[in-house]
């Protein structure tokens, strides 16, 4: 079963630290995907025959997306291409009421999970294998954790081969970005991606990077980071449209 993660906006209402979308150091403003960009991933599903088992919408916050019902319904039609439908928020039954619950706007349609980010869930990942003179072996030839697991990705801006590959791609300012879907990585992205190590070494070096033998960020987005900030998280990939 193929899987899916959208991240439907990059504005939040938390500031976790070390989260894998970058949203403790900038929310980005305009990233809201439109209703016009879910249609036109549907279409692409169709053109390419590529299912999606599961979907899920994430973000950011996926509830301050304004149109984030409308968004559902375009994908809760497409039963051909997609399967099962969630919503991963933050916000529980009594913030989001008339998203969830009984005689929510999602009722049938998309299932809520209400997860409240620990300290446990964001460990450091800003963390190059390049920097440390290793080559990972995963994500281009073979699919690694963060395919298997989480899935590939979409952003207003395009599929990703993986959940985190926009938020990489911006990043290091390489367009992690295509209007097909695709699965094999980027390289120039993968090879600065902590989970190409595979799980168990990946495992190794982030807990290394969290007693502080290794100093995370390494390098490479030591040196990303004070652009991406001064950019305000924007980047000037062309935006998916007709």
């Amino acid at each position: 079963m193929m899987r899916m993660e959208m991240n439907v906006t990059l504005r939040c209402t938390r500031q976790c630290a070390w989260c894998v979308k970058l949203m403790h150091l900038k929310n980005v403003q305009r990233s809201d995907v439109t209703i016009e960009q879910a249609r036109l991933f549907v279409e692409q599903l169709r053109v390419q025959q590529a299912r999606m088992g599961r979907l899920k919408l994430m973000g950011g916050e996926p509830a301050i997306h304004p149109h984030l019902v409308e968004l559902i319904d375009v994908f809760a039609e497409a039963k051909d291409v997609i399967g099962r439908i969630s919503v991963q928020s933050s916000l529980n039954a009594r913030s989001a009421p008339a998203l969830r619950g009984k005689g929510g706007a999602l009722k049938g349609k998309a299932r809520w999970f209400a997860k409240t980010p620990t300290k446990k869930d964001h460990t450091p990942w800003l963390i190059s294998p390049a920097d440390l003179g290793v080559t990972g072996k995963y994500g281009i030839d073979k699919r690694c954790g963060v395919q298997e697991g989480c899935g590939f990705g979409f952003e207003k801006w395009g599929f990703t081969s993986c959940a985190i590959g926009g938020t990489l791609g911006r990043l290091l300012d390489v367009n992690p970005y295509s209007q097909r879907f695709f699965r094999r990585g980027i390289r120039d992205i993968c090879k600065h991606c902590v989970f190409s190590l595979g799980p168990k070494l990946n495992l190794v070096v982030r807990k290394a990077a969290m007693r502080g033998e290794i100093v995370a960020p390494t390098p490479t987005f030591e040196r990303a980071l004070p652009r991406y900030m001064a950019e305000g998280g924007e980047v000037d990939f062309p935006v998916w449209s007709r």
